[in-house]
């Protein structure tokens, strides 16, 4: 994570309420891949306790541990690289009036290594000149704020090389309730950098899931609602559903990943449809409809010569039918089947050829029958399942995790920290955990998610 990202991460803004834990991820702007993440431990005074940075697969790059006095001013701290760094200590000072700072790394190994801060009259970090030796600065940092104290812009001047400057600025794209950012934008020269997302908790919890960001947004997640997400192995297309007020009248999309971004178009040849996904090669697209008359069908739209043109019915030609299609690695079709000969459930076809075998159930529960399915393997199954009328006071309402075992016994939990929602899939390529709402496709870090 560049440093120019890091300046000002250790502390609140004066007016934000204090929360126990603040966590702030960050998104590539291109791929909207998982690029890792900054996390904060506050006491209930609002004193930053922890610092911790992490990479995209969860480990541990820095931490920082910091001591108060009685006064409750910063006095010391012990930064570690890794796991199992050795600290550095770090000693704080301060100026009769409070409003100058001085920052010295103990254990830096130059002589009189140490940062000069200048704080404004509410405590926020404003310039930050930092020494390594002698009387000249390696580093000049300033950081201007605006009227809700947040960060404007942050730039970095390096008087030794004569370079430059380096500056970024921030646009904030949401608040929530208490009209604190959730997300923002970093831009550099103009163009977005990366894409943050802010998780605050006022409260000591066991298990903290990430605040959930729009997938790509203004290219897949949109002012009209997207759902069913389905991507490819390799991460570099996807299929989704988009609708405007009417959630029966959905029309296909396909997305791929170009040098600017996820670039979407309708798949025109297949009309209005239920849900839909992609193969894992990329060379087919199978989709659901319901017709007026009927049980549900399945279809698949096949690729030919770079062009989707073929159509063929499923339903039709193998006797499978049902809803949210999704094809395994090793070319088994899952799907689920309200009407299914051996109940509500999710059953696969397994492949033969071309085509398929006569559809088997795979995981029929006595209650709340899991539909959406998922799976690479056929083995570790992603479903929702919903056992209330209403689909949101019951506490096992939500995307569930099924391995089925050899012996045909299965270990089933409720996925950690999710809310009520369909389309749960791994899309290990990006780091990123994505589902649907029903409205808009979101995106949580893969590393966060406990099952």
């Amino acid at each position: 994570m560049p440093l120019l990202s890091l300046l000002f991460s250790l502390s609140l803004s004066a007016t934000d309420s204090l929360p126990i834990y603040e966590r702030i991820d960050s998104y590539h702007p291109i791929n909207h891949a998982y690029l890792g993440a900054s996390q904060d431990w506050y006491s209930p005074e609002g004193h930053l306790l922890r610092w911790m940075l992490t990479s995209p697969t969860g480990d541990t790059i820095m931490t920082e541990h910091f001591f108060y006095d009685e006064q409750g001013r910063r006095v010391r701290a012990f930064v570690s690289a890794g796991n199992n760094g050795r600290p550095e200590r770090i000693i704080y000072s301060y100026s009769a009036d409070g409003r100058s700072q001085t920052i010295r790394n103990i254990d830096d190994g130059y002589r009189d290594s140490r940062s000069e801060v200048t704080l404004d009259e509410r405590g926020r970090e404003v310039i930050r000149h930092t020494y390594r030796q002698e009387d000249t600065p390696d580093q000049i940092r300033t950081a201007t704020w605006d009227s809700l104290d947040r960060q404007v812009t942050v730039s970095i001047q390096r008087p030794r090389y004569d370079t430059e400057a380096d500056e970024v600025t921030y646009r904030y794209d949401a608040v929530d309730e208490s009209g604190r950012w959730i997300q923002r934008a970093q831009l550099s020269k103009g163009s977005v950098d990366r894409i943050e997302v802010r998780t605050l908790v006022d409260e000591a919890v066991p298990q903290i899931t990430p605040q959930a960001s729009p997938f790509a947004p203004g290219r897949i997640s949109t002012s009209l609602h997207e759902t069913s997400p389905s991507f490819t192995e390799d991460g570099r297309a996807m299929v989704f559903a988009r609708y405007d007020d009417d959630w029966t009248k959905k029309q296909g999309f396909i997305a791929y990943l170009t040098a600017d971004g996820w670039q979407e178009e309708l798949l025109e040849d297949i009309g209005e449809i239920y849900n839909l996904a992609i193969a894992p090669d990329g060379q087919s697209i199978f989709y659901s409809i319901r017709p007026e008359e009927g049980p549900p069908q399945l279809l698949r739209l096949h690729r030919r010569d770079g062009a989707w043109t073929w159509v063929e019915n499923l339903t039709n030609r193998y006797r499978i039918s049902g809803t949210y299609p999704c094809l395994c690695e090793d070319g088994n079709l899952l799907f689920y089947d309200a009407e299914g000969p051996d109940g509500a459930g999710i059953y696969s076809a397994e492949s033969a050829g071309i085509g398929f075998e006569p559809a088997e159930p795979v995981y029929i529960p006595d209650e709340a029958a899991p539909f959406d399915v998922f799976s690479t393997d056929g083995r570790r199954l992603l479903v929702t399942r919903c056992f209330d009328d209403d689909c949101s006071s019951d506490e096992r309402n939500g995307v569930w995790s099924v391995v089925r075992l050899p012996n045909g016994q299965v270990e089933e939990e409720l996925v950690a920290g999710l809310p009520y929602a369909w389309g749960a899939q791994i899309v290990e390529e990006l780091g990123l955990f994505i589902y649907t709402d029903g409205e808009d496709i979101l995106a949580v870090p893969l590393e966060a998610v406990r099952f």
